[in-house]
Order: structure tokens, then C-alpha cells, then sequence
């Protein structure tokens, strides 16, 4: 049993950790939910009540994902040292798909003891948060409940996930021949026993100080993405490959953009503003060297390709529930409230931008590997995408499937066929709207602006201030992230948004230096990208890149998206893919 449990700590850990995520956020729910139906205003509505388990099982869904790609690489790192005594076996008349079965049998032993651990585990954290928060009276003193017959799901699903995992990470059984029994065996000599000494006090000390950066790197995460990269320094020709084309040009202007937004602070108002600014700046600076870097070193495609289809999945389900159980935004048409769905993004033209990247992913891959998670993913985001109503968003999305369209010729109509099909089913809820609301049109054709502006403005009014805040600060403008606190005293008021453009919002906030330098920004990951999508339509993320680009770039002349990091994050990450996936090529070529 003891080395059962040393041989499989790892695995056991994994499926332990899953399953104490799960059962901790299901205790967490019902604790909130408890809370929610006590209190006197909110205990009446359903909606929170259904949001919570939506945002529950989407978190549990990534963590059964993760848990099983790195118990699928634990079994098969067994499997690799088990290789001598799996071939003695096999050479005395075992057969591999026994062996086989032997380890898919561990893996739901593991599985099962994970869980039973975790559940444990999570009950006894929660039951401690929870009586730390009433005794500190930051929560109110309920009759909280620890055990429910839904947290067996999370339990049933880390021992299925964690069983399935085994299997898989088992193939390496087949590869085992009996032959590989055979082999060398002798007592090491004094010298080569003293040399192994050696190597293993400089292996020790290596060890100690990459798995130091690493956990540094996992404390650092935790607040920001620099976490990865101090992650990253534990492999060797990281700086190598930085200086690899097209790297210093991107990250060349990137550093200038960052740089003039610093400077942009001579004379703000609000300086706190401009740090915040420039820091997410240096935080999509670190998201696009950590992509470039994590792909350059480990090109795995699939991983990737699968968590942006799932990403995608869970996102698009998020947000088509908002269509039954109410979206945070509408629109005014006749009489008629019309649902404007965001998901888990802070509105619907954030989706829509969103969308433009993932859907620009979804279909490059189907143009070159397709498979059902992919058709799946891309048919339910451009449903949602459809009905987020945002119309520079459907045109960001006509601009992903022109540019596809045009890559992938005669069999873009094949390979794009789920995502005509999930624009067949928007347009068709687009339609049944329009007939609710007696009015063709709920996508608002038209050039005029908006009676109802929800608060927040509209674009004649924000791209005005804009330009007036230009002309009295024409070089560096008024600082990287005051444009929404200065708006008063522009003559916008009871307003505190930002301007509804990209190009704008940099004219104002930077003055022509910014502007400068996002239109140098801009040229150089379009051209970088269109030059080299036509030679690498091997590559996917190329040819996603340049469409991502292309559509968000459009979009932003009358949105500002780069500002929320949800999208902003996205598109560097993507960025730096496709520039890993462009230098690997020329490498290889």
C-alpha cells in the first residue's frame, strides 16, 4: 500500500485537489444561495440562484479539464518508468492490453481514494471559512449545510475523468515488447558510484532552484500574469528565442506604446488612472511574450485548439442562458425589451470582440484539423455572437468569415458549415424578436443616434469630448485613463464611460504620440501577420492572428475593446501564438 501511495502521489493529489475544488465551490454556492434567499430584497428572485450553479459547473468543468491532461501525463511518465517490468511480464505470456487494464485499474483506485480525500478536505475548508466569517460577523450566522446530494457529481466526475485519464496515459503499454527485458544488469564500480554522487548533488541543487521559480512563479500568478514568465526562466534559451523574428519588431513598438502611455501622466489629473493603464499595458506585454514562449518551447496544438473550443463553449452557454433568464443589458425596440446577452464578459460588445478571436481560432483549426469539439464550439459561438446585437460585432464577424472564406477557398463552405449553421439559429432568434417587438429592426440599421443610451452615453457625445480633450492637450493628451473622469469637464455629464473608440480615446488620452504609436502598433501586427498567413496555411494560428487582428482593429473604430483585459488578454495570447507558430516555420524551413 505504501509504495502504492508513493508511486501514485502525484495522480492522487490531482484527482484529491479537483475534488476538494468542486465540493468547496458547490458548499460555497448553497452558502451564497442561503444568504441570497434570507435577505429581504434579492430572496425573491431565481436568477442569482441559477447564475451561481451556471458559474459553479463552468469552473468545476475547467478544473476536470486540467486535472485530467496532467493525470493523463502522470500515467504515462509511469508508464515510461514501469517499461523493464512490463516487458518481463509480457515476456512471461502477460498481453498488453492486460497490462493495460492494470493500470486503467489503478487510475480508478486513485481516482476513488482523490476523491474521497477531497471531499474531506473541501468540507473541512469550507466549514472553516464559514466559521470564520460568522464569528467575524462578515456573513450572517445561518443554518449552513455541508452535505447535498450535488456534490456527488463533482466526486463521480474526478473518479471518471481521473480512470479515463489512466487509459489513455496508458497507450504507451502497446509500444512495450517482451524483447525490452532483456537487457544489461551489472553492479556499478566505486568510480562510477562516487561519479553518480556527484550528479545527483548538482541535480539536487538544480532541482531545489528551478522548483524555487517555479513556486515563486505560482505565488506571483496568483496577482498577475508575470507569474508564467518567472515560470518560464526555469527553461533554457528563453532569451534565444525572444530574439527570434518577429519578435523584436512587435514587442519593439508594443514598447514604445507602453512607454508613451507612462508618459502620458505629465499631465494627467488622475495619475492613479495612467499607472493602471500602463500596468495592463505591461500585463498584455507578459501575456504575449508567456504564449510565445509556453508555444515556441512546447508546440502541443491540440491542448490549445481543445481549451479554446471549451473556453468557448462554456462562455457561449453563460451567455445564451442570459436569453431565459434574463441578460444585464436590453434594447428599446417599440415596446419591446429585447435581451442583449454578455455572459461572463462585462457587456455585449465585449462578447462580440471576444467572439472575434475565438471564432477567428475555431476557424482557421476547422479549415486545416477539424473535429466535433471544434464544430460544436464554433456552431454555439456564433449563434451567441448573432445575438449579442452588436452590429460593428456582426461586422467583426463578417470580416473573420470574408477573411477565411478567402484562406481557405472551395473548402471553407465544407468546413464552415457549423458556424452557418449557428447563424441560421441566430438570425432565427433575431427574427422571432423582431416579431415580438412588430418591428424588422431590432439590429438598429441606422446611422442615428440612440434615444436610450443605458446610461452611458452616446457615441456623438463621447467622440466629442474626445475630440475637444485633444485640442486642449494635443501632444500627450490628458493622461492614459482619465478620459472617463474628465468627461464633466468636457461638457458630458452624469456619464463615466470611455469613448467608444480605440483611435479616439488614444487622440484624447495621449495625444498625437499615443495616436502615433497605436496606428504604428496597429500596421505592424496586421503586416506582420498578412505577410506570412499565405506561406504558413499550415499553421492555423497564423491565419487566425491576421483574422483576429483585421476584425478587432475594424471593430474598434467605434468601440474601445483592448480596455476590458478579458478581450484585450484574448488577443495578446493569441498574438503570441501565432508569432511562435511563424518562427517555428522559419526554423524549420
Amino acid at each position: 500500500m505504501r509504495e502504492f501511495v508513493r508511486g501514485q502521489f502525484s495522480s492522487i493529489l490531482v484527482s484529491a485537489l479537483s475534488s476538494a475544488f468542486g465540493v468547496t465551490l458547490l458548499q460555497t454556492k448553497a452558502a451564497l444561495y442561503l444568504m441570497i434567499e434570507s435577505d429581504s430584497v434579492t430572496g425573491s428572485s431565481k436568477t442569482v440562484g441559477i447564475l451561481l450553479n451556471i458559474v459553479a459547473f463552468v469552473f468545476i468543468a475547467i478544473a476536470l479539464y486540467v486535472g485530467a491532461i496532467v493525470t493523463t501525463n502522470t500515467f504515462s511518465t509511469i508508464v515510461a518508468g514501469r517499461t523493464r517490468t512490463i516487458a518481463l511480464l509480457r515476456l512471461i505470456g502477460s498481453s498488453a492490453a492486460a497490462q493495460r487494464r492494470s493500470v486503467a485499474r489503478e487510475g480508478l483506485v486513485v481516482g476513488a481514494c482523490g476523491s474521497v480525500i477531497g471531499v474531506a478536505v473541501g468540507t473541512a475548508f469550507t466549514w472553516a471559512m464559514l466559521t470564520i466569517a460568522v464569528a467575524t460577523k462578515t456573513v450572517p450566522a445561518l443554518e449552513y449545510r455541508y452535505f447535498d446530494p450535488t456534490l456527488l457529481l463533482p466526486v463521480a466526475a474526478v473518479i471518471l475523468t481521473t480512470w479515463l485519464a489512466s487509459w489513455i496515459g496508458s497507450r504507451r503499454v502497446l509500444d512495450v515488447t517482451p524483447i525490452q527485458a532483456i537487457g544489461s544488469a551489472q553492479e556499478l564500480s566505486l568510480k562510477d558510484a562516487d561519479s553518480r554522487r556527484g550528479r545527483n548533488a548538482a541535480a539536487i541543487t538544480l532541482f531545489s532552484l528551478g522548483l524555487g521559480l517555479i513556486l515563486l512563479g505560482i505565488v506571483v500568478g496568483l496577482i498577475s500574469p508575470l507569474g508564467v514568465l518567472i515560470g518560464l526562466t526555469t527553461y533554457a534559451g528563453c532569451a534565444r528565442r525572444l530574439r527570434e523574428r518577429p519578435v523584436p519588431l512587435l514587442l519593439g513598438i508594443l514598447g514604445i506604446y507602453l512607454a508613451i502611455t507612462a508618459l502620458s501622466a505629465v499631465d494627467a489629473a488622475h495619475r492613479g488612472a495612467t499607472a493602471r493603464e500602463t500596468f495592463k499595458v505591461l500585463e498584455y506585454a507578459a501575456l504575449f511574450v508567456a504564449a510565445y514562449l509556453s508555444y515556441r518551447l512546447d508546440a502541443d496544438d491540440r491542448a490549445i485548439a481543445g481549451a479554446v473550443a471549451v473556453a468557448a463553449i462554456l462562455v457561449s452557454v453563460s451567455a445564451l442562458a442570459q436569453e431565459v433568464i434574463g441578460a444585464p443589458s436590453g434594447l428599446y425596440v417599440g415596446r419591446a425589451i429585447v435581451p442583449r446577452i454578455a455572459g461572463l464578459l462585462e457587456g455585449p460588445n465585449q462578447l462580440a470582440g471576444y467572439y472575434q478571436v475565438a471564432l477567428a481560432t475555431l476557424g482557421a483549426w476547422a479549415l486545416t484539423r477539424r473535429s466535433t469539439l471544434l464544430d460544436v464550439a464554433l456552431g454555439i459561438a456564433t449563434c451567441a455572437d448573432v445575438l449579442t446585437f452588436s452590429r460593428a460585432g456582426l461586422f467583426g464577424l463578417a470580416v473573420v468569415g470574408a477573411i477565411l472564406a478567402i484562406a481557405g477557398g472551395r473548402a471553407a463552405l465544407r468546413a464552415l458549415r457549423p458556424a452557418y449553421a449557428g447563424l441560421a439559429v441566430g438570425l432565427a432568434v433575431v427574427g422571432w424578436w423582431a416579431f415580438y417587438a412588430h418591428t424588422v429592426n431590432v439590429l438598429r440599421v441606422s446611422l442615428e443616434s440612440s434615444a436610450y443610451a443605458g446610461g452611458v452615453g452616446n457615441r456623438g457625445e463621447l467622440w466629442g469630448a474626445a475630440w475637444r480633450m485633444w485640442l486642449r492637450h494635443p501632444l500627450l493628451g490628458v493622461g492614459a485613463g482619465n478620459y472617463e473622469l474628465e468627461l464633466p469637464r468636457y461638457g458630458v455629464f452624469g456619464v463615466r464611460t470611455h469613448a467608444n473608440s480605440w483611435f479616439l480615446q488614444s487622440l484624447a488620452e495621449g495625444g498625437i504620440a499615443l495616436f502615433a504609436a497605436t496606428l504604428a502598433l496597429i500596421a505592424a501586427i496586421v503586416a506582420t501577420f498578412a505577410r506570412n498567413f499565405r506561406r504558413d496555411l499550415g499553421s492555423p494560428w497564423v491565419l487566425a492572428a491576421f483574422a483576429a487582428s483585421v476584425a478587432l482593429v475594424l471593430h474598434q473604430v467605434a468601440d474601445y475593446l483592448v480596455f476590458y483585459p478579458k478581450v484585450g488578454g484574448a488577443w495578446w495570447l493569441l498574438l503570441g501564438i501565432g508569432a511562435a507558430a511563424i518562427a517555428r516555420r522559419r526554423q524549420q524551413a
